[in-house]
């Protein structure tokens, strides 16, 4: 960071209020639309015990109404779908023993706060069978008489169209449509448990499962199982996996990029305390990549370890996620837990950078001119972000004539665990904006420089609107350079040498290039092909609308390079007199990339082969003049 450089923040931990009720999970009743920059107060928990007559749902800050879910005192609410239209509930049989899972739907009584079910609404019950022997890890988690203490016992997911509930042994997928119930089947040896899952946003689970007792340490472990939304169930496609104690709660970002766990950290319990502590870690589901999360609390500065004791549910507080809107809104990370000895009280704790903020605007007319570093970022360089920062903003910035010796000639992102945005701001009472001005930076200190302009790596997303990017100069990625995962894949290997590598689909980065102007940037490699003024590497989704390519030179793919399963949507953009000395000087696919083009136009491009568009390597392309006719 030559001029300037941000790395390492932590998160900060605010501990709630104590709640009374014995806590079941986390439920959010309200929605965050993407772009919003305040995160609503509209959370809570809710919470019953057996022998009581309803659940209540209790906000955290009080700030609306809690809602009662009636049910009977042979019934533990399990789970509630997301318009609370729908609950499950885990019923008992005379002999106060737990024996299936049924289904209702539910509405709000007129003129009061409690929610009963829909006459004749209960659909046919999935029979849970005893679990014999349990396994160790449990005993502590149930009452002499076999009734659970609380809801760890069972965990819960819920999407849009169904609610997925693991009981120790079994999976289980409820519909919402169609309102039945689907064993889902996954590998349990002898004293094995499923602990927690999470479900993902393209229909995927992940699940954890206790496998037992090291013989040597006597220390719990357990793994983590993949789901796919096809069924199948296996371990993740990670060169090394991690390993974990006993994970009690899981919940997965929006972007599907990072998962969070709570995982014990101390079994304290004994003879008649049940007690644990969990430790917070997150996963990068590219890799298996996992650290505990740092933080510091309300009363002390100190870093340390987010802990928390008896947790019971995990949520992300997020915007919806997939538009570019998204990525300017800020999240934070909710924990439930339970008092200690369970003892009918809860609390709910907020995880989050809250003074992290980082924000130019045009106001400032922030200028970056003539810095130079000899690894990454000549004027700005972010690394090491926290998933929680609540903003990364630069807006009317320019940037000329910065130097990076590696990547990012002028900007830099290195495991930023949000989105930023690059883009034009209009200062209050202008008529006109101040856009965004990356020109005459470069990255060409090495051989595989990259990112004269902008480099990113192994960070979230970044949103790139009303910016003009011209001159800049690199080996790889003249304007913007952009990998999801080939540094950080030990066992990569390009398709021309391995034909049998894939990049591992676990997620990916997201770029979004909307109202740009590309021009006259230049790939100027050292013993190795130039890629294109923009490109992608390993499975980034990008989305490139209304702007502009023009003039820019590489070896291949001028003016976008795509490869490793990259996927690529340009709609309404033009892309001319690009030249390329190989192939594909308006668009370049290799290595299974995959592109769709909408109404766009290519013109006076020059290439030895494929002068507008080259697709190579496996890599698929459609063309659509009209989004709503496609043609291939």
């Amino acid at each position: 960071g030559g001029g300037l450089s941000a790395a390492d923040a932590t998160h900060q931990v605010v501990q709630g209020d104590a709640q009374t009720g014995v806590p079941s999970g986390l439920v959010l009743t309200a929605v965050m639309a993407d772009g919003d920059q305040v995160i609503p107060e509209m959370h809570g928990a809710f919470s019953g015990a057996m022998g009581l007559d309803a659940s209540t749902i209790s906000n955290y800050n009080g700030e609306s109404v809690s809602l009662t879910v009636k049910s009977t005192a042979t019934e533990f609410l399990v789970a509630l779908s997301k318009n609370m239209a729908h609950a499950l509930f885990w019923e008992m049989d005379a002999n106060n023993v737990f024996f299936r899972l049924v289904g209702h739907r539910i509405e709000l009584e007129t003129g009061n706060d409690e929610l009963s079910r829909v006459v004749g609404s209960s659909k046919p019950f999935f029979a849970l069978a005893p679990m014999t022997p349990a396994p160790d890890v449990w005993l502590q988690h149930f009452q002499a008489d076999g009734r659970p203490l609380h809801s760890v016992g069972i965990a819960q997911a819920v999407t849009d169209e169904n609610i997925f509930v693991a009981t120790l042994d079994t999976i289980v997928k409820y519909s919402l449509a169609s309102r039945t119930f689907q064993n889902i089947t996954c590998e349990r040896g002898a004293g094995e448990a499923f602990t927690s899952l999470t479900a993902g946003p393209g229909g995927e689970l992940y699940v954890a499962k206790y496998t037992g007792k090291n013989q040597l340490t006597q220390i719990a472990e357990s793994v983590l199982m993949k789901v796919t939304a096809d069924g199948s169930c296996g371990v993740p496609e990670w060169a090394v996996l991690p390993t974990f104690r006993v994970v009690r709660a899981m919940a997965l970002s929006n972007d599907g990029l990072f998962l969070f766990l709570a995982d014990q950290a101390q079994d304290l319990s004994s003879a008649t305390s049940p007690n644990e502590m969990q430790a917070i870690r997150m996963t990068v589901l590219r890799n298996g990549f996992t650290e505990t999360l740092k933080g510091v609390g309300d009363t002390t500065a100190t870093e340390e370890d987010i802990e928390f004791q008896n947790v019971v549910d995990l949520a992300i507080q997020e915007s919806e996620g997939g538009t570019s809107a998204s990525a300017d809104s800020p999240r934070r990370i909710l924990v439930l837990r339970a008092s200690e000895d369970f003892d009918g009280s809860f609390f709910l704790a907020k995880v989050y950078a809250a003074g992290l903020t980082i924000e130019m605007d045009g106001e400032t007319r922030s200028t970056f001119t003539g810095n130079s570093v000899s690894v990454m970022g000549g004027a700005a360089s972010f690394k090491n972000l926290p998933f929680s920062m609540q903003a990364g903003r630069l807006s009317g910035v320019t940037a000329e004539q910065n130097a990076a010796g590696l990547y990012g000639g002028a900007l830099s992102l290195d495991k930023v665990a949000r989105s930023f945005t690059v883009k034009a701001d209009t200062v209050t009472g202008a008529k006109s904006s101040f856009r965004t001005l990356f020109q005459g930076n470069t990255a060409i200190g090495q051989s595989n420089a990259r990112g004269g302009a902008i480099g990113v790596e192994f960070s979230a997303g970044l949103l790139l609107k009303g910016s003009d990017f011209m001159e800049n100069e690199a080996g790889y990625g003249p304007a913007i350079w952009f990998s999801s995962i080939r540094d950080f894949d030990d066992a990569y290997q390009p398709i021309w040498i391995n034909p049998l590598y894939t990049v591992p689909q676990l997620g990916g980065s997201r770029l979004w290039i909307e109202a740009c102007a590309v021009t006259s940037n230049k790939a100027d490699p050292v013993n190795i092909p130039g890629t294109g003024a923009v490109s992608l590497e390993g499975g980034v989704q990008v989305e490139i609308v209304g702007s502009n390519f023009a003039s820019n030179t590489a070896t291949i793919g001028a003016a976008v390079s795509a490869v490793d399963n990259s996927t690529v949507v340009i709609s309404s953009s033009t892309f001319t007199s690009n030249k390329a000395t190989s192939t594909g000087a308006g668009l370049r696919l290799g290595d299974r990339a995959q592109a769709t083009v909408k109404s766009s136009t290519f013109k006076s491009n020059e290439a030895t082969s494929g002068a507008a568009i080259a697709a190579v390597g496996q890599s698929i392309l459609a063309l659509q003049t009209d989004p709503a006719t496609p043609k291939d």
